[in-house]
């Protein structure tokens, strides 16, 4: 797997030679000061660009960063509704010494709507001096906050009134009922607490 040092060097000489990236960011836990960094840490980049349907013409670009084995397009399937805002489009992707890089074009001029929406972003390059209203990446976001006690005794509730269904289809022997049941129903309540907690 290439480093880190490597991958950073390839990322900044392509957004510097190509005119229409204006700026490049990097996102999620490579900026985040409370993670320690592993090798299995993607590359979360954003490029800024001028025009994103020069970039969706064709998929070759993406080899200047090798060897790609696997690539989704979120906002060109039909499975799920995409995420991002309208112009906005997303490459997940992963090339074949193992590096992971989920690679997203926005419109230069959605650039403070770019910045609203993530607290954890660094500026890698900037060509214009666009990127004035970038905060210092922070997490606190994301702090661990405490559920008021209403919330935590309806989050119980919801959990108790789902979980016999799990039981019901155990007892029947309905296996993909219960294991539905306990995916779709009683984990849905652990994770709204852990949510909670987390965001």
């Amino acid at each position: 797997m290439r480093s880190s040092e490597e991958m950073f060097q390839l990322f900044e000489e392509m957004a510097e030679k190509d005119e229409r990236i204006r700026v490049m960011t990097l996102e999620g836990s490579r900026v985040n000061p409370g993670i320690t960094p592993d090798i299995y840490q993607d590359y979360d980049l954003t490029f800024l660009v001028t025009d994103v349907g020069s970039f969706l013409d064709s998929d070759d670009w993406i080899s200047a960063f090798g060897e790609c084995v696997f690539m989704q397009k979120p906002e060109a399937m039909s499975l799920f509704p995409p995420d991002f805002p309208e112009g906005w489009f997303s490459y997940l992707m992963i090339y074949g010494d193992g590096v992971k890089i989920d690679l997203t074009l926005v419109p230069v001029q959605d650039v403070e709507k770019y910045f609203e929406q993530d607290p954890l972003i660094r500026v890698l390059l900037d060509k214009d001096g666009i990127c004035s209203m970038a905060a210092a990446p922070s997490d606190e976001r994301f702090w661990i906050q405490e559920p008021s006690e209403s919330y935590f005794m309806d989050c119980c509730n919801g959990f108790w009134q789902v979980c016999h269904y799990a039981a019901k289809g155990l007892l029947r022997e309905q296996l993909l009922y219960a294991n539905h049941m306990m995916e779709k129903a009683v984990r849905t309540e652990l994770l709204r607490m852990q949510k909670k907690k987390s965001c």
